[in-house]
């Protein structure tokens, strides 16, 4: 760590500029962005009640929901081309993120692009605003007795005025798109390089 608080790093998210500062190691943040390939084109028409999840990510909590309703369809984005994966972002409703979120998380941004409603957990950088700027009605706290059954009824108030739930989703798809971030990205890095040519 002494080594390391000699130099200014880059990190990915709020979260993990926080995590550092904490170990008192400097850091500037430059978030990433999500292939041009999701593109944010889909039609309403097409949209399935279907809820999406990544199965690495804490995977005891997805068995005991799914088991829970039976009545709802999950898929598992496992296995698949991301030609596959688009489709399935782009005929689905909801993608459901209940892992641990180390920073911005990229399937997430992809799935709200093309006009997924996220259900996430409020651990890690979801716990902010600034890395996950989406309503608290979204971010499940996974900690309650009742954090289940407040899932349940949250997929099913989505499916029911799906149009409405898209509407809080309509910045932050803006936000984290590929030409936005695309664009930040390449400003944030013009900048160091001009203070790194300062310094020399």
């Amino acid at each position: 760590l002494f080594n390391l608080r000699k130099h200014i790093h880059l990190a990915n998210s709020h979260y993990a500029h926080d995590f550092l500062k904490s170990k008192n190691i400097k850091s500037t943040i430059l978030k990433g962005y999500i292939s041009e390939f999701y593109d944010g084109k889909f039609d309403l028409n097409k949209k399935k009640n279907v809820i999406l999840f990544n199965p690495t990510k804490d995977h005891i909590h997805y068995k005991k929901i799914i088991k829970q309703f039976p009545e709802y369809e999950f898929v598992a984005l496992t296995k698949m081309s991301i030609q596959q994966i688009k489709n399935y972002y782009s005929t689905s409703k909801i993608f459901m993120d209940l892992g641990i979120h180390p920073g911005r998380e990229r399937m997430p941004r992809e799935a709200a692009v093309m006009g997924c409603i996220l259900i996430v957990a409020k651990r890690g950088s979801t716990l902010n605003n600034f890395d996950v700027p989406i309503s608290d009605l979204y971010k499940v706290d996974l900690r309650k007795n009742n954090s289940y059954e407040n899932i349940g009824k949250l997929i099913s108030k989505i499916f029911n005025n799906y149009d409405e739930h898209l509407k809080d989703f309509e910045i932050y798809r803006n936000q984290v798109s590929y030409i936005n971030d695309k664009i930040i990205f390449n400003e944030k890095v013009i900048s160091l390089i001009q203070n790194i040519n300062k310094r020399s």
